[in-house]
């Protein structure tokens, strides 16, 4: 990061169903070294159970930009499904 020195990473989460402690740490440090760098942390196309373990933990509001969820698309026979992607699951 230091060397690039971005002024915004995305990290795309749309294919994170499943999140620990030891991920969220990753996160969090993450976000603190780009702080250091005057970067900004985006995280997007989050699964609504991700979504719902950051902001329970405190953290989701600690991203600069508005978490965004991964939209839903339609499933054969009608179902939705949420995928970051777009493509039909």
């Amino acid at each position: 990061m230091t060397r690039h020195q971005p002024t915004v990473v995305d990290v795309d989460l749309a294919d994170v169903m499943f999140l620990d402690c030891y991920g969220i740490g990753v996160l969090v440090a993450v976000r603190d070294a780009a702080e250091k760098n005057q970067c900004r942390i985006w995280i997007s196309n989050l699964q609504p159970m991700i979504a719902e373990i950051l902001d329970v933990v405190g953290v989701l509001g600690l991203f600069t930009a508005p978490a965004r969820l991964a939209e839903p698309v339609p499933r054969r026979g009608g179902a939705m499904v949420r995928n970051g992607r777009g493509s039909h699951v």
